[in-house]
This record gives structure tokens, sequence and C-alpha cells, in this order.
């Protein structure tokens, strides 16, 4: 097989097995990893609010991924859409009062998750792996 083809393979087979075990920590809350990464964007974000378009985008999601990620979440009242005032064609997503509590909390999880999945990896292991996805993206 080709190196580049089983780096991809491996790749692949990371994610899901880290991904899979954020997740089952995230349960426990509610969320799962994307919904978690929507969330920080817009606490980290002015008033925690974003342009949809603009979170969309730092997340790496199109339209209707964004919409289809976003409606759960606006049902039990993490997030809440309203019109731009500023442009009549745009939607903001806030990050609402309930949201930040969730958010504060599974920020804890989050981390512990990542300190018990990345132990085994010392500082220069992780820095070298920040670098390589960094050249790559």
């Amino acid at each position: 097989m080709n190196r580049k083809l089983a780096w991809l393979y491996a790749l692949s087979s990371l994610h899901t097995k880290v991904f899979g075990q954020i997740d089952l920590q995230l349960n426990m809350h509610g969320l799962v990893f994307p919904e978690f990464l929507l969330m920080q964007q817009l606490f980290d974000a002015p008033n925690h609010c974003m342009k949809r378009i603009d979170l969309a985008a730092r997340l790496g999601m199109n339209a209707p991924k964004i919409m289809r990620t976003l409606a759960p979440m606006e049902k039990i009242g993490l997030v809440q859409n309203e019109k731009n005032p500023h442009n009549a064609s745009g939607t903001l997503v806030t990050l609402t009062k309930a949201g930040c509590r969730v958010f504060e909390e599974t920020l804890e999880t989050v981390e512990q998750s990542a300190n018990r999945l990345l132990d085994p990896l010392g500082r220069h292991e992780i820095e070298a792996f920040l670098t390589l996805v960094d050249e790559i993206h």
C-alpha cells in the first residue's frame, strides 16, 4: 500500500478512536464533539454571537450542515438564531446563557478526555503533530 494512503487510513482510524471516546464523555451532557466545537466558537466570539456563514466557515461546514447542527441545539435552548439587523440576508447565531453554562461544564469534560488520551505523548510529539497539521492545512 502507498505510504501516503496508509497515513490517511491511520489518521481516519485515529480520528474515529479519539472522537468516539470524547463523544462518549460528551454524551453525559447531551452533546457530540462537533456541537462542542460550535459552542466554543460562539463562546469565544464577542457577545457570544457570530454570523452563521462565518461560524460555518470556521468549522469547515457548508450551509446545510451548519443548519443541521444548529437545529437541535436551538430546540433545547443552547443557541438562538436571529436576523442580522445590519444585513438582511444574514443570520446571527448566539450562544444563550444556558449554552454558556453547558459549554463551561463540557469544557472540563473535554479537557479531561484530551489529557487522558494524550498522556502517552510527550510535549515534543504533540508539538510535532501540530506542526504537521499546520503544514497540511
